[in-house]
């Protein structure tokens, strides 16, 4: 059975921390938003008074929690949301959204990642770069736009409003390098709470690749979080990027996967 809940539950909380680092996101925004706010609803699915799921609803996305083994009436229950709903995206613990893909294949496609948390050595920041401020997201936002990972699916002004809002409500924080007079490689927090980040939107600009400034960027950033006290984590959904991780001294956690609506 799922029904929706309307406040915040100890138990359910309490499962939330214990599973943290199967879903990161809805983690933190549990932690910050609770269960009840503008545009969030939150479903439980639960058989004999014990909760098996969360699914964590924002505008037209969702974020899924399994408790345990993945059950069929889980799958059930999470579907059933889904279906004729037109969420775009669905993003939660791999084994849970792979048995969820077996239902919805003919409406999304699928992509499978790695959650990665730093373990690598608290190093000195490098001295050319900086911390970006306001004025300059409509640049960072013109550099993700042209990524053909970062920028899929978005338009340069929904990228700069979002940067805005995470860096006026959510403390986060972005970290560039500059060169000839412009932003070559940027980086972020995309969620935070008190010890831990989620970093993303690394990317450094076509000219200026294979040159070693996305190294430094992010082994600057990630000390930076160490450093204040935050464990960064962060997902990956790129073969190609896993090993390039792993080298900055990134470790698998756990496995996730997102759905995307077929357009």
């Amino acid at each position: 059975m799922i029904r929706e809940i309307f406040e915040n539950d100890s138990s359910i909380i309490e499962l939330v921390q214990e599973n943290r680092f199967r879903n990161v996101y809805l983690y933190i925004d549990v932690m910050t938003y609770g269960v009840n706010a503008d545009e969030i609803r939150t479903f439980v699915s639960e058989s004999d008074n014990e909760i098996h799921g969360l699914v964590y609803e924002y505008y037209n996305s969702l974020q899924l929690l399994s408790f345990g083994k993945v059950s069929e009436s889980l799958v059930s229950d999470i579907a059933g949301l889904i279906i004729g709903s037109g969420m775009k995206r669905i993003t939660g613990p791999e084994d849970l959204v792979s048995a969820l893909y077996e239902r919805l294949s003919s409406s999304y496609t699928i992509t499978r990642g790695s959650i990665m948390s730093y373990s690598g050595e608290k190093k000195a920041i490098a001295e050319d770069t900086s911390f970006a401020g306001l004025d300059d997201f409509a640049e960072i936002a013109r550099l993700i736009c042209q990524d053909h990972h970062l920028g899929i699916g978005y338009d340069y002004e929904n990228i700069r409003k979002q940067l805005v809002y995470r860096y006026e409500h959510e403390n986060c924080e972005n970290m560039i390098i500059r060169k000839d007079g412009k932003i070559i490689s940027h980086v972020a927090t995309y969620a935070v709470i008190q010890d831990l980040a989620v970093v993303s939107g690394m990317l450094t600009a076509p000219d200026y690749r294979n040159q070693g400034h996305g190294m430094k960027l992010m082994t600057s950033f990630s000390s930076y979080l160490v450093q204040s006290g935050k464990q960064p984590v962060l997902y990956c959904y790129e073969d190609e990027y896993h090993s390039w991780y792993e080298k900055l001294g990134y470790h698998d956690i756990g496995s996730s996967a997102k759905l995307d609506l077929i357009r």
